[in-house]
């Protein structure tokens, strides 16, 4: 067992302080450890890196940030002699895993140095498929459908082909390609995002339930062979496939509702703002939830996307009646394993035991310190940061940093910005990053 002994910061900017050298001591700990290690043959070896990213402002000199544009060459080098990558991307790979190195680390490294052009050059090499276009390699995206070709497929090729059914694991494909559009690499990103999601939003919006999947016949709304095939080909699991929230939670762990947010700010089209909004009303109750890190941060994400404080109310109820001041240590058992992933937001069977006061936990900082932006408390934000401090620091004793499975709950990246369900929001991202600049 971990216990930390919370510290009671006296402002704001001290909590902010303290939470920022934290994490660039874990940055230069991992820059130590990990910068003369050989690239490995693993899908999620860099992502630990931009569990730093968002909250280091560095200028492109800076050791740290040498080294993570080290990472991006000596990584696609070793991809591109071991024969995992053709063309700038792997040659065949699940969606979620093939898009995460670019969606997450050369992501973030871009927007820490949107100047650097190496970072542009390696991302669009690899978006550029997704259009399609390239000579020698298979179409991902079918033009006339609207939809992707497999959920398996790289420069070689796609899976078996046999079904043209599309999952909420393609958002991830509709995120790299906005972030290609961002960099400048033209409308035909944002053509087909906006095409694409047009599928989802529409299916979102008009069926009585969540639509389950898209065909080029329309959406799936009923549990069938080809959705469990599909989703048991991902290795996908839930209790049940057709309650609301199971739904629900594969769009949100997908990161569906940001993109649906860029969408509409880009296209100003209401369906996307509808489909969002949808989303969240639906996982609403789950605010409750320790686990629902992610619910709060799509929240944060509408508010700032929006101006709209359509969900402040629901967040405050949760937050304002219950603010924990009174926690003394938080705690971790690593001992703790589930069978299986239960329902809900941000579950998963590997999730770290995490107790306040030696009772399992009721309370997640990015829940509190949302609570804390909207009602501009200080107290509120403090305690918030320091909270966020105490997990990040129980991470650092408890786990690995996250070169290796970085897609685990149990790394100091997870908790840094969030395992595999939970769309990037961390105690990095969605806590310190919004109260930085208070």
């Amino acid at each position: 067992m971990h216990i930390y002994r919370l510290r009671k910061s006296p402002s704001v900017p001290a909590a902010v302080e303290a939470f920022r050298q934290e994490v660039a001591g874990w940055a230069e700990h991992c820059r130590a450890t990990c910068q003369r290690k050989r690239p490995t043959d693993q899908w999620d070896q860099a992502l630990f890196l931009a569990g730093w990213m968002p909250v280091l402002p560095l200028k492109p000199e800076h050791p740290l940030v040498r080294w993570a544009d080290k990472v991006r060459d000596s990584m696609a080098q070793q991809a591109s002699r071991r024969g995992l990558w053709r063309h700038g991307y792997w040659r065949e790979i699940q969606i979620d895993r093939g898009m995460a190195h670019f969606e997450l680390f050369l992501g973030n490294l871009w927007q820490l140095n949107p100047q650097n052009e190496r970072t542009v050059k390696h991302f669009l090499d690899a978006a550029e498929h997704l259009p399609g276009g390239v000579d020698d390699v298979p179409p991902w995206f079918d033009w006339s459908s609207g939809l992707f070709r497999e959920s398996v497929f790289g420069t070689d090729g796609l899976g078996d082909g046999t079904e043209l059914l599309n999952l909420p694991i393609h958002f991830h494909a509709i995120n790299v390609a906005l972030l290609a559009f961002q960099m400048g690499g033209g409308l035909r990103y944002l053509d087909l995002a906006s095409l694409y999601g047009c599928h989802w939003a529409d299916a979102i919006i008009k069926g009585k339930s969540l639509p389950l999947g898209l065909t080029p016949e329309g959406p799936v709304y009923e549990l069938n062979d080809a959705i469990l095939r599909a989703w048991g080909k991902l290795g996908s699991s839930s209790p049940t496939l057709d309650s609301p929230v199971a739904r629900a939670e594969a769009f949100l762990a997908n990161d569906a509702v940001r993109a649906l947010l860029k969408l509409w700010q880009f296209r100003e089209d209401e369906t996307f703002l509808l489909a969002a909004e949808r989303l969240i009303e639906i996982l609403l109750p789950e605010l409750s939830d320790p686990e629902a890190g992610a619910l709060a941060a799509a929240i944060r994400h509408y508010r700032y996307f929006t101006g709209s404080r359509r969900f402040d109310r629901a967040v405050l109820d949760e937050a304002e009646s219950s603010f924990p001041y009174w926690i003394d240590t938080l705690s971790v058992d690593t001992t703790v394993f589930r069978e299986g992933r239960p329902e809900g937001v941000g579950k998963r069977a590997d999730l770290p035991f995490w107790l306040e006061n030696g009772m399992p936990r009721q309370h997640n900082p990015i829940l509190l310190g949302l609570a804390a932006e909207i009602t501009g408390n200080d107290r509120m934000a403090a305690r918030s940061l320091d909270l966020a401090l105490g997990y990040f620091r129980l991470a650092r004793m408890a786990f690995p940093d996250g070169r290796e499975q970085a897609n685990s709950a149990r790394s100091v990246h997870a908790v840094a910005i969030g395992h595999g369900r939970d769309a990037q929001a961390g105690m990095v991202s969605e806590v310190l990053r919004p109260l930085m600049h208070w």
